[in-house]
């Protein structure tokens, strides 16, 4: 009996180490900003979701980002998003998609750091000026890519290629584009644009990718409140009363979606304005 107690005692003795190393850890510099998938395009990350009903639904929207500043013509031109649709279905063919991983560096190894790496004894200066805690402790994390391809990304490519009928990477993205301009295609594709403010990223416009370029989506308006909020309207119908509206509701979730993804909580309320539901939200920064 007393030897079954030792061993429960040391059992939670180590269980309870464990908590305390990992309370211990340093928290991680913005986490939420690398979370996600990206690959390059034209010397811009650019970030994918690809967006389902679950996991074990195909992909029905796929929603791009990228950091392009407070004028954001750049990302949105027809030659960027042409370029960047390529290099998006190369990603997928080619495995070149990568995610962040957060890995201990020491910033004290960094030349003109100006403190002390760890496992070196400091100075008597320094050690007499009282401040060895804090010249001696400068381990922390940061972020670094690491390549990867799950599952998803090679279902989407092998359900697009036999749909496009080609592994041609631009007979791949022209099908991509020209089912996201169709109202009843397979996929819809967005691009929103951001520029930061802070550690906040504020989105600019959305744009819907289409066969020639970026469609800017004009009906949908982003104002930033200058409080950490943002004021987003999404009209979910085309004011018919009758029209078939699966794209508005498509393009709607979507917009939610990624705001939730990029750190956002918003309130939703729909209201009628005379010309259509109109979703009417307001979304405050959680970081």
């Amino acid at each position: 009996m007393k030897s079954t107690l030792f061993k429960s005692g040391l059992a939670l003795l180590a269980v309870f180490s464990s908590l305390s190393a990992l309370a211990s850890q340093p928290s991680m510099p913005m986490e939420h900003e690398y979370r996600g998938y990206f690959f390059e395009s034209q010397n811009v990350q650019i970030k994918v979701d690809l967006q389902r009903r679950d996991k074990y639904s195909p992909v029905e929207r796929i929603v791009f980002s990228a950091e392009c500043g407070r004028n954001p013509a750049r990302c949105t031109s027809d030659s960027f998003q042409a370029r960047m649709m390529d290099d998006f279905v190369a990603a997928l063919k080619y495995r070149k998609f990568y995610k962040y991983v957060f890995r201990p560096f020491d910033p004290c190894e960094q030349p003109g750091s100006g403190c002390t790496p760890m496992g070196v004894e400091p100075s008597e200066e320094v050690s007499e000026a009282g401040n060895v805690d804090i010249q001696r402790r400068g381990s922390g994390y940061r972020p670094e890519p690491q390549p990867t391809h799950p599952g998803i990304f090679q279902t989407l490519w092998t359900s697009m290629a036999q749909a496009a009928g080609t592994t041609v990477v631009s007979g791949a993205a022209d099908y991509l584009k020209q089912q996201s301009a169709e109202r009843n295609g397979k996929n819809k594709s967005y691009f929103i644009p951001t520029y930061r403010k802070g550690s906040q990223k504020i989105p600019s416009l959305v744009c819907k990718i289409v066969s020639d370029g970026c469609d800017t989506q004009t009906d949908i308006t982003i104002r930033d409140l200058n409080n950490g909020k943002l004021a987003v309207s999404v009209p979910v119908g085309d004011g018919s009363g009758h029209g078939d509206n699966r794209e508005y509701w498509e393009r709607e979730q979507s917009v939610r979606e990624w705001l939730g993804d990029i750190e956002y909580k918003c309130i939703p309320a729909y209201t009628n304005t005379g010309g259509g539901l109109v979703l009417q939200m307001v979304c405050s920064y959680m970081k």
